[in-house]
């Protein structure tokens, strides 16, 4: 990482009055938890998935679902176990401490599904998680718009051939059930909490616009491929003037003004919110 760069972005952070931390898989890598597409991710750490030669995209399809649901539900509860298993690293403590002592708070935006933000006890109220949440279920025939929350003990995991014996139903109509994450092409995700969370979203965005704020977007770990958080980063660059801070270890490049950090997220973290 450059030192000019380290210190724009210091120096930026020290003027902001409002956050938005926007988070895509980068973020969650530096806690143990595997991306999707690299040669390090969720497909290639286990044996079985790496001989069966499936892409993230394949696995991750509503049709992958119904047609072999047994190595569909393996693949997401050995997803499950990782998130489980994995403890948030120091850079979401850093960020959380800076940004709760700021005027306008901050908000997170994030299309990671491993609740890393709850753990790390960031306020629930100012989290959207763009593509849901593994950790709860719902009805994969979308019989009903309830989702509940995972019991990953109950599952006969058998971790070995990566699949689960005991499917989990739907306790309404008894079909399949599936997590409550967006999958590709997917008319059946239930978007009831991504519609809640947004409202929560909109409303700190009413609350800056109000207040003649201009929010400081510190995006970490966004990728290309599914662009969906560098899409929603430069939208509010582009539209309402905020400030960008892009921490990315393959894909540093920002729009003309902003800050680029090119690395993994907890240096970079560790570097920029050290104000001493």
């Amino acid at each position: 990482m450059e030192k000019n760069s380290l210190n724009q972005a210091k120096e930026l952070l020290r003027q902001t009055k409002a956050l938005m931390i926007h988070a895509g898989a980068g973020m969650s890598v530096d806690s143990g938890i595997p991306d999707y597409r690299s040669k390090t991710g969720i497909i290639y750490t286990h044996p079985v998935l790496k001989k069966l030669n499936l892409s993230y995209t394949r696995v991750s399809d509503p049709d992958f679902l119904f047609q072999n649901p047994r190595l569909f539900w393996g693949i997401k509860a050995w997803q499950i176990k990782l998130i489980l298993e994995s403890t948030p690293h120091t850079g979401y403590n850093l960020i959380k401490k800076f940004a709760e002592q700021l005027p306008l708070k901050y908000f997170v935006y994030t299309s990671n599904i491993d609740n890393q933000f709850q753990d790390a006890e960031f306020n629930i109220q100012r989290i959207t998680e763009c593509h849901g949440n593994a950790l709860y279920l719902q009805c994969s025939r979308k019989c009903t718009n309830e989702i509940w929350s995972l019991d990953f003990e109950k599952l006969e995991f058998d971790e070995e051939k990566i699949e689960v014996n005991n499917l989990p139903e739907c306790p309404k109509c008894k079909e399949l059930a599936r997590p409550n994450v967006y999958l590709f092409g997917d008319g059946y995700w239930i978007k009831e909490k991504f519609r809640k969370q947004s409202e929560n979203f909109y409303s700190y965005i009413n609350q800056l616009k109000e207040t003649d704020t201009i929010a400081t977007i510190l995006e970490i770990g966004a990728g290309k491929e599914v662009s969906t958080i560098r899409n929603h980063t430069e939208y509010y660059v582009k539209h309402f003037g905020y400030k960008l801070i892009r921490i990315n270890t393959d894909f540093p490049d920002v729009p003309a003004g902003e800050i680029s950090l090119q690395g993994k997220a907890v240096d970079a973290l560790g570097e920029i919110m050290d104000f001493k």
